[in-house]
C-alpha cells in the first residue's frame, strides 16, 4: 500500500552541534532513519531537540545533514516549533513532557499521530531509583512521575494508534487505543544471526563442561545494574564455579568496577573488553565466546540487548524486570530471578553450569524466537502498521 503523506519521526534523542552543517547523532538512530527512507515511499525527516553535551550512548556518529537521505530538523523542543513541521504527515513520536497536547494538536489539524512507548511508569520508578540516591530528590522525581504518567494516559487516548517496544507498555497502554503494536527492537539483521552450524558449534562447546564463560554488555551505568557485576563474580567465585565474565561497554561505573575487580582479585575471572563496535565486533564474540549473558538490568527498559544476545544464540538469566518477564512469558528463552537478588543470579549460574544440556536447549530456543523478530520483520511491521494508520485516516475523512 503506497504511502501518500510524509513521515515525521519526533525523536527526543538530543543532538549535539558540532561544526556548521554537522551533528552528532547515534549509529541506532541513523540506521533506523534510514530504514524508514528505503520503506516509506514519501519524504521522511527527522525532528530533534539541541544537547549541549554528547549523551551516554556509546555508538556517537558524527554526519553531515547535507549528506543524510533524511531531513534533520533540530528545533526548541514545544509544540510552537515543533508543530511548524508537521503539516500533511504522518506524525511518529513518544509521549514527551516538553511537548503536551501533541496529540491533540496533531488530531486538530488533520495530522494522523502514532505513539511509540517504551518506558511504564512502573520502569521509570525503578530508573529513578537506581539513579537517584538523595531521597529528597528522589521523592520529587517519584512525584513528578506519577503526575507525567496522567499526562502520558492523556495523549495516547488522543493519538491515532501506538506502537509498544516491549511489552510493559503495551500491557499498560494497550487499551488506550484501538490500534496498539508490540514490537521488540533489535539491531540484528537476518543475515547477521548465528547460524544453524554456528549455533552447533557453541553448543557443543556449552556440553564440553569447560569454565563457563558469561558476558555483560551495555552502558556500565546504574539503570543497567552494572554495578552488581563484581557482586555476582564473587558470588560465583564462592560456589566454586569455574567461569569467565567478559564485560563489553563503558560508562560512568567502569572506575569502580576496575577497583572492585582489584580489590577482590578478580583479575583472572572478569574482563573489560572495552566498547566494541556492535556488528563488526561484539556479534561475532558474543555468536563464538560466550555461553550465556549475564542481565542485571533493575528496572524494564525493552533494552535491545535481549533480542541482539539471542541473535547470537546466546540465551539469558537475568532479574525478572517488567521487559525481560514479558519476552519469557512469550517464550521459554532464558531464565530470570527476582529484582536485584545477586545470590539467586549466582545460583542459577551455578545450576546451569551443572545442566550444560539445558543451557544448549534453551540456546536454541532464543535464537529461533530472535529469527521471529529480527530487524527487517520488526521494521516491515511497523511500517505496515503506520500505513494502516495512515490510509484509515484518510478513507475517514473524504
Amino acid at each position: 500500500m503506497a504511502a501518500k503523506r510524509p513521515l515525521t519521526v519526533i525523536a527526543s534523542l538530543p543532538v549535539q552541534a558540532l561544526d556548521p552543517g554537522r551533528w552528532l547523532l547515534t549509529e541506532k538512530f541513523v540506521a533506523g532513519m534510514r530504514e524508514y527512507v528505503e520503506r516509506w515511499d514519501a519524504p521522511v525527516t527527522a525532528i530533534m531537540p539541541l544537547a549541549n553535551q554528547p549523551t551516554n550512548n556509546l555508538d556517537h556518529v558524527e554526519v553531515d545533514a547535507s549528506q543524510l537521505p533524511f531531513g534533520l530538523v533540530v528545533v526548541p523542543f514545544d509544540i510552537a516549533h515543533v508543530g511548524e513541521h508537521l503539516a500533511a504527515s504522518v506524525v511518529l513520536g513518544g509521549p514527551h513532557y516538553l511537548l503536551p497536547g501533541l496529540s491533540a494538536y496533531c488530531s486538530a489539524r488533520g495530522v494522523p499521530c502514532v505513539y511509540n512507548t517504551e518506558y511504564s511508569l512502573r520502569t521509570r520508578v525503578q530508573v529513578a531509583r537506581a539513579e537517584t540516591r538523595n531521597v529528597v530528590r528522589l521523592a520529587r522525581r517519584l512525584q513528578w512521575e506519577v503526575l507525567h504518567e496522567v499526562r502520558v494516559r492523556r495523549e495516547l487516548r488522543r493519538a491515532s494508534a501506538i506502537q509498544c517496544n516491549g511489552t510493559p507498555t503495551y500491557d499498560t497502554y494497550r487499551h488506550c487505543t484501538a490500534d496498539p503494536l508490540l514490537y521488540f527492537d533489535s539491531r540484528t539483521r537476518e543475515h547477521e544471526m548465528a547460524s544453524d552450524p554456528e549455533l552447533e558449534r557453541a553448543n557443543d562447546a556449552r556440553r564440553a563442561g569447560q569454565p563457563l564463560r558469561l558476558a555483560f554488555s551495555g552502558r556500565l551505568i546504574e539503570m543497567k545494574g552494572a554495578g552488581d557485576l563484581t557482586k555476582i563474580a564473587v558470588a560465583l567465585r564462592e560456589r566454586s564455579v569455574a567461569f569467565s565474565l567478559r564485560i563489553f561497554g563503558g560508562g560512568t561505573l567502569e572506575p569502580q568496577i576496575r577497583r572492585e575487580i582489584r580489590e577482590h582479585g578478580l583479575e583472572e575471572c572478569v574482563v573489560l573488553e572495552g566498547v566494541l563496535d556492535f556488528h563488526r565486533e561484539l556479534l561475532p564474540r558474543m555468536k563464538g565466546e560466550v555461553d550465556l549473558f549475564v542481565c542485571c538490568h533493575p528496572q524494564g527498559d525493552p533494552s535491545c540487548t535481549y533480542l541482539e544476545t539471542m541473535a547470537a544464540g546466546v540465551p539469558i538469566i537475568g532479574y525478572a524486570n517488567e521487559a525481560f518477564s514479558g519476552i519469557l512469558r512469550q517464550a521459554d528463552v532464558g531464565w530470570s530471578v527476582p529484582l536485584g537478588s545477586v545470590d539467586r543470579l549466582a545460583d542459577g549460574i551455578a545450576r546451569l553450569d551443572r545442566e550444560r544440556g539445558e543451557l544448549a536447549s534453551i540456546a536454541s530456543r532464543a535464537l529461533a524466537f530472535a529469527r521471529q523478530h529480527s530487524f527487517e520483520s520488526t521494521f516491515q511491521r511497523r511500517i505496515d502498521h503506520l500505513n494502516e494508520v495512515s490510509s484509515r485516516h484518510d478513507r475517514s475523512n473524504h
